[in-house]
C-alpha cells in the first residue's frame, strides 16, 4: 500500500515538473491567424503552439499598422508600426467547443515588442478554443472572435499519446490517489504523500516566481 501511494505522490511530482518547465519559456508559435480589421492588421493565436492540455498557455494577440504601400500579405516584421495601449482600452474572454462559460483574461503587454500582448491562462480540456477580443483600438470599435482552426491557430491537444516510456497521470487521477490514500485509514502513510506533494507544489511556487520576475525583466 505505501508503494502505490507513494507513486501516486511520485506520479504527481513529475505532471508538476512538466508544468515547472513549460512555465519556465516558451516555444515559438507555429501558426497564427491574419485578419485585417478597420485600418490595422492583426494576429491571434496560441503563445505556445502546439498547445498541450493542462500546460501553461495564453493568447498571443498582436496589432498594428504598415507604411502607405505595403502589403500586409508580403509585409516583414520590421515593417510593422506595434499599435501600444491597448491593454488599458482591448478585452479578452475564452471559451471552448463552443460552450456559454468563459474566462476573462487579462492582456498585458509584451516586454520590448510594441504591438504585442500576452493573455495568461492554463487549457484544462482539449479541442478547440475561441478567444473573443473587444473593446476600442485608437477610438475605434471593436469586437473580434478567433477559433482554432486548420487555417488559424491550434486545438489544444491530449498529451496521453505523447508520453513515453510512463504515462503521467492526469489531475483527475491524482485526486483520486490521495482520496484512496485519506480513505485507507493508515495514518502513517498519508501524511508522507502529502509532504511529498508540498514539496512538489513548491517547486512549482518557485518556477512561478522566477517567471513572474522574468516578465517584469
Amino acid at each position: 500500500m505505501l508503494k502505490i501511494k507513494l507513486a501516486a505522490a511520485a506520479t504527481l511530482i513529475g505532471s508538476v515538473s512538466l508544468l515547472a518547465l513549460a512555465l519556465g519559456g516558451t516555444t515559438p508559435t507555429l501558426a497564427h491567424e491574419h485578419r485585417t480589421v478597420g485600418d490595422h492588421y492583426w494576429i491571434v493565436g496560441f503563445l505556445n503552439e502546439p498547445a498541450y492540455l493542462n500546460q501553461p498557455n495564453g493568447i498571443d494577440l498582436r496589432i498594428y499598422t504598415l507604411p502607405a504601400g505595403i502589403d500586409p500579405d508580403t509585409a516583414k516584421s520590421t515593417d510593422r508600426i506595434g499599435t501600444t495601449g491597448l491593454d488599458q482600452t482591448l478585452q479578452a474572454e475564452v471559451s471552448v467547443g463552443g460552450g456559454a462559460e468563459k474566462l476573462p483574461v487579462e492582456l498585458e503587454p509584451r516586454f520590448n515588442d510594441p504591438g504585442a500582448y500576452n493573455g495568461y491562462f492554463i487549457p484544462t480540456a482539449a479541442g478547440d478554443f475561441t478567444f473573443h477580443i473587444f473593446g476600442t483600438v485608437e477610438g475605434t470599435d471593436v469586437d473580434e472572435s478567433f477559433t482554432s482552426s486548420p487555417e488559424g491557430f491550434s486545438s489544444v491537444e491530449d498529451t496521453s499519446d505523447l508520453q513515453f516510456p510512463v504515462k503521467i497521470q492526469s489531475p483527475q487521477e491524482l485526486a483520486t490517489a490521495v482520496t484512496s490514500a485519506d480513505s485507507g485509514g493508515d495514518s502513517n502513510t498519508l501524511p508522507i504523500v502529502l509532504a511529498i506533494i508540498g514539496i512538489a507544489v513548491g517547486v512549482l511556487g518557485l518556477s512561478a516566481g522566477g517567471l513572474a520576475l522574468s516578465r517584469k525583466s
